[in-house]
């Protein structure tokens, strides 16, 4: 595999989701420590750059398991 497509599956398979987990991180210390915002929208709204980055992580892991297991 060339080395653009193993840059590309560990951008998406490993630093989206992460970058997800520390974007939610910081929200939630703005939103839940700073602002005292517990409601179950807040929570929520903190949540989505975490599960977005899953999200679009996904399919990536996929095709990295799938390249891996024919390898």
């Amino acid at each position: 595999m060339s080395n653009v497509k193993k840059k590309l599956l560990c951008y998406f398979t490993i630093v989206v989701p992460i970058a997800g987990l520390i974007i939610s991180a910081l929200s939630f210390i703005y939103f839940v420590l700073i602002y005292k915002q517990t409601t179950m929208a807040a929570l929520a709204y903190v949540s989505i750059p975490f599960i977005g980055g899953l999200l679009i992580a996904f399919p990536f892991w996929i095709i990295a398991y799938r390249i891996r297991k024919n390898s």
